[in-house]
């Protein structure tokens, strides 16, 4: 038997393997040195193989890595899932060349990271049905916030402006509050948010809801949101987290709600919150409002706070000028009421009583009243016009309770009064003069003999399209009144 020995020279296999051992370590040290995360999808399987930098991104120890889909489908942030879902499920049907995806996940501490993948089919079976997809992850965060940032500065501004546009539009503020109400829970990654004003009523501080999340979850709920649109709707308890703002004049953050001291947690069947954020609106150092923001995402930082600082001071410019607008309508009316009230017995003056006849509707039942004091210029002969003046406005005080509005009640001379009564027949005219007369009558007048007042009235139909011809009408039946002995009533009949 013969025995051959045939020997390989294998050098150049040797060679080809240590320079394909030397390229996969140069290739791990790029990667490295990169810092991209690797991963390798098998479609088969379900399981991704990835490297250590893939876990150091998100947190996660490479020991205890579970390679499911499950796995990082949990951790994507879930307003991106859909998309980069569609964009994968896109690629394996060979729709796309490539794979790419910027999106969030959710790092071990709770933060968002963002992350910007490459990838695409490497094996596919006889069929053409992708068995692997390989590919890239990097960590953008930094790049992404910072671009982020900027973008948002952008909107920031541009809703800041919106929201001065649409107060100078109507100077409708709550209107204002409400347009960029949705953009404010966009730009704060917010799921709720409510913007308020504190006002003083009765010296009791308030906080009036100008914009607010439209939550309801029951018949209580439903009446709020009721009353916030009928611009009704105010916070009026502080002891809660919210109001932890308002009281301390500081932002408050809490991404542990049972946790802060001031959390009271929410009604019954309210949804859910996470986390909190309450944000003060001060001017020159005085709260005014503030604005309130819940379930971010991610949590709440002081930095949050600092970057919405510009709308807080713009809504506190916005505030002011409505303080700014109340206080001059509020003075504006109080010098018109002035201008049309009789200073003595409170009651309208003549020139409120002859703009009111020009308001008056042709077309409307009403009947003129003169009413005068009988012996007037006796009772200040005999006790002095202090006296005097002490009847008047006590006269009007009755006036005042017994003709309310919609009649109409004016002091338009000395001792002469004039009434305007929307009755629907004269029946009930009389009836209505009648009782006011015998009301002052038993009127206890400051005379110092404690006698009685009494009136006489003068009373015409207002059937003419002329006010002056009817007042002439009333002034008549007034002196008819006085001439059959005073203190009572007389109608205005054509002679």
């Amino acid at each position: 038997m013969t025995v051959q020995a045939i020997a390989t020279d294998n050098t150049e296999q040797r060679h080809v393997e240590k320079r394909l051992k030397d390229a996969n370590r140069q290739m791990r040290l790029l990667l490295e040195a990169s810092e991209l995360g690797t991963w390798d999808y098998h479609t088969e399987t379900d399981h991704t193989q990835v490297n250590k930098r893939w876990c150091d991104i998100i947190g996660v120890d490479y020991e205890f890595y579970d390679g499911s889909s499950r796995f990082w489908q949990q951790r994507i942030h879930p307003a991106d899932l859909p998309s980069v879902t569609n964009q994968i499920e896109a690629h394996l049907k060979g729709q796309s060349k490539v794979y790419s995806a910027v999106y969030r996940m959710r790092h071990e501490d709770g933060s968002w990271v963002w992350i910007e993948t490459y990838g695409r089919v490497v094996e596919r079976d006889e069929m053409g049905k992708a068995l692997r997809v390989a590919g890239t992850h990097r960590d953008i965060t930094e790049r992404k916030l910072a671009e982020i940032h900027q973008m948002k500065q952008s909107q920031l501004l541009g809703f800041i402006n919106k929201a001065r546009a649409a107060y100078l539009e109507n100077h409708d503020l709550s209107n204002a509050c409400q347009k960029i109400l949705p953009e404010l829970i966009d730009i704060a990654d917010s799921q709720f948010a409510f913007i308020g004003q504190i006002v003083f009523e009765d010296n009791k501080r308030r906080l009036f809801i100008h914009a607010i999340s439209e939550l309801s979850w029951n018949s209580a709920s439903e009446a709020l949101v009721e009353l916030y649109k009928g611009r009704k709707l105010y916070f009026d308890s502080f002891d809660n987290l919210f109001g932890e703002t308002i009281k301390t004049e500081q932002t408050v953050i809490s991404n542990q709600l049972g946790t802060h001291p001031a959390s009271v947690g929410t009604p019954k069947g309210h949804p859910p919150i996470y986390r909190f954020m309450g944000l003060p609106i001060q001017l020159q150092g005085e709260i005014t409002g503030m604005i309130g923001l819940a379930n971010k995402f991610s949590n709440y930082t002081e930095q949050d706070a600092e970057f919405l600082k510009p709308l807080r001071d713009a809504l506190a410019g916005l505030f002011y000028a409505v303080e700014l607008e109340t206080a001059r309508l509020e003075a504006e009316s109080q010098l018109l009421r002035m201008a049309m009230t009789d200073a003595l017995s409170g009651l309208n003056n003549r020139r409120a009583f002859l703009e009111y006849l020009e308001s008056l509707s042709q077309d409307e039942i009403s009947y003129f009243v003169m009413l005068d004091i009988d012996y007037f210029k006796s009772i200040n002969d005999r006790f002095g016009h202090d006296v005097g003046d002490s009847v008047i406005k006590q006269l009007g005080s009755v006036l005042k309770e017994s003709i309310p509005a919609p009649h109409f009640t004016a002091r338009v001379g000395g001792e002469e009064f004039a009434i305007v009564l929307h009755e629907q027949s004269t029946e009930s005219v009389t009836t209505r003069l009648t009782k006011l007369m015998e009301t002052i009558r038993h009127t206890e007048f400051a005379l110092p003999n404690k006698s009685s007042v009494t009136v006489s009235m003068g009373v015409a139909a207002y059937t003419c399209d002329n006010t002056s011809t009817a007042l002439t009408q009333a002034d008549k039946a007034l002196y008819k009144a006085k001439e059959n002995g005073r203190d009572q009533i007389a109608w205005f009949e054509n002679d």
